[in-house]
C-alpha cells in the first residue's frame, strides 16, 4: 500500500529547490523530545493537559504546509482523517447545548480542536521521516527522552518514600514522571522500552546506554504501580517471546518461571519484604474481588459509560462531555474502548478503531512476508501497540500524544524496511 500525497504547486515549483533539511531534522528530534513533557490545566471544569511538543504545532503545520507546495506531502488514511473530522464535528455540534452550558464555549473550543489536532503528531512523523536513518534518529531520541523521563519518575517515587520530600515527578509515592498520571507514565515508560529494543535490534548496538534506557524504563514501570500498565507490558513481552524465541528458548525460560517461582515460594515473610516499598506493595494486591472499593469505583464508571453510550448510541454524549458534571464528578471512565463509545458513540468509535486497526494490519502483514530480515523488530512494534492497547482497558488513553505519534512510526517502518519505498540515507 503506497502512502498518498498531495501536491498543490505548479507555479511554486521553485521551491523545490529549498530543502529545509535542517528544518526537518530539527522537528523530528524536538518534537519527539518534548512530547513526553506535559503539564495539565483546567480549563471550564475539564483538565486540558499540553505538552512543550505542542508549541512546535505552528512551525509543523507551516513545515507541511510548505511540503505540500514544493514537492507534495505523505498524507496516508486522508480519507480517515476527514472522516474524523466529520465524525468529531458532527457529535460536537449535535451535543453543543449540553457542552455550552456544561464546560463554556473556552473549554469546548480547545477540547475539539485538540482531538482534531492529534492527527498533526501522525503526519508530522511521516513526513519528516525520509529514510530508515531518519526513523533510528526518531527511535533514539525517543528512548533518550524516555529514560529520562522514566528516570525522573523513579527518583521523585525513591526520594518521597525514603526522605518524605514532595514533588510533582510523583504522586506520593508513585512515580509518574512528566506526565501527572501515573499510569499514563506507565504506559510511556513500556512504549519508550520497545522503541528503545528496537533501535538495537535495527541497529545491532552494543552500546550500554541502551540497556540503562531499558533498565530505567522498567524501573518506572514498577514504580508508578500501574497494575494495569504492568499487566499489559508483562503480555506484550510475553508476545514477543513467543514470537521471535526458539523452542530450545522457549523451554529454557519456562524452566527458568518455574524454578525462580519455587525459589520465591520458599522465602519467608515475602508480603513483609515487599511492602518495604510501598509501589511493589500495591502491585502486589489484585482488584478483581468487586467489593474491593477500587474495583467498585471502575465497575460505576463503566456501567455509566455504558449507559452513556446506550442513551445515544450513534453519535455520544459529545467529546469531553463525559462525567463533568454528573458521576460524582469523575471526568473519565478509566476505560479508553467505553470512554469513546460514551462520547463519540459508534460513529466515532470506529473511526478511532480503524486507525489503530490498520497499524495492526500494517504489522501482522509484516509478519507474514517470506524471509523478511526485519521480523523481530515487527514483532517488537506489535509489542509496542499491544501494550498501548491493553493499558487503554484501564485508563483513558487515546488524547496521548504518543499514540499518534506510534501509529505514523509503524506507517515509516511499513514504508522504510517492509516495502521497496524506503531508503537508507
Amino acid at each position: 500500500m503506497t502512502a498518498a500525497t498531495w501536491n498543490a504547486a505548479a507555479p511554486l515549483s521553485v521551491f523545490e529547490r529549498l530543502r529545509f533539511d535542517r528544518l526537518r531534522v530539527f522537528l523530528l528530534v524536538f518534537f519527539t523530545f518534548a512530547m513526553p513533557f506535559t503539564r495539565v490545566f483546567e480549563i471550564g471544569g475539564k483538565a486540558v493537559n499540553f505538552a512543550v511538543a505542542d508549541l512546535l504545532l505552528p512551525l509543523g503545520v507551516l513545515w507541511l504546509a510548505w511540503m505540500s507546495l514544493s514537492r507534495g506531502a505523505r498524507i496516508p488514511l486522508g480519507g480517515l482523517f476527514f472522516t474524523f473530522v466529520a465524525a468529531i464535528c458532527i457529535s460536537t455540534l449535535w451535543n453543543l447545548n449540553t457542552a455550552l452550558s456544561l464546560r463554556g464555549p473556552a473549554s469546548l473550543a480547545i477540547e475539539t480542536v485538540k482531538t482534531i489536532s492529534l492527527w498533526l503528531y501522525f503526519y508530522l512523523v511521516v513526513n519528516v521521516v525520509e529514510s530508515r536513518k531518519d526513523l533510528l534518529l526518531l527511535l533514539k531520541t525517543w528512548s533518550i527522552a524516555g529514560a529520562l523521563v522514566s528516570a525522573a519518575g523513579a527518583a521523585g517515587s525513591l526520594a518521597f518514600q525514603y526522605g518524605g520530600i514532595v514533588s510533582s515527578f510523583s504522586a506520593f509515592y508513585r512515580a509518574q514522571g512528566t506526565f501527572e498520571d501515573s499510569n499514563l507514565f506507565a504506559a510511556h515508560a513500556a512504549l519508550s522500552m520497545f522503541f528503545t529494543l528496537i533501535y538495537r535490534n535495527l541497529t545491532g548496538s552494543r552500546s550500554l546506554w541502551v540497556w540503562v534506557a531499558v533498565a530505567l524504563d522498567l524501573a518506572g514501570i514498577l514504580l508508578s504501580a500501574s497494575r494495569g500498565s504492568l499487566l499489559a507490558t508483562l503480555l506484550s513481552l510475553a508476545l514477543v517471546w513467543l514470537l521471535c524465541s526458539s523452542v530450545r528458548a522457549k523451554m529454557i525460560t519456562a524452566l527458568s518461571i518455574v524454578v525462580l517461582g519455587t525459589l520465591l515460594s520458599t522465602v519467608p515473610d515475602k508480603q513483609g519484604l515487599l511492602s518495604r516499598n510501598a509501589a511493589l506493595s500495591r502491585l502486589t494486591t489484585t482488584t478483581v474481588d468487586l467489593d474491593n472499593p477500587e474495583a467498585a469505583q471502575r465497575r460505576r464508571l463503566w456501567n455509566t459509560a455504558f449507559d452513556q453510550f446506550l442513551a445515544s448510541p450513534v453519535l455520544g454524549c459529545g467529546r469531553g462531555n463525559f462525567g463533568v458534571a454528573e458521576h460524582n464528578g469523575l471526568m473519565y471512565a478509566h476505560n479508553t474502548y467505553l470512554g469513546l463509545l460514551a462520547e463519540t458513540g459508534l460513529l466515532g468509535f470506529l473511526v478511532y478503531m480503524a486507525f489503530g486497526g490498520y497499524a495492526l494490519f500494517v504489522l501482522i502483514h509484516g509478519l507474514t512476508l517470506p524471509a523478511n530480515p526485519f521480523r523481530t523488530a515487527t514483532v517488537l512494534l506489535l509489542g509496542g501497540l499491544l501494550a498501548i492497547a491493553l493499558a487503554g482497558v484501564t485508563i483513558n488513553i487515546e488524547n496521548y500524544r504518543g499514540i499518534w505519534m506510534l501509529m505514523g512510526i509503524v506507517e515509516c517502518f511499513r514504508r522504510n524496511f517492509l516495502s521497496s519505498e524506503g531508503s537508507v540515507a
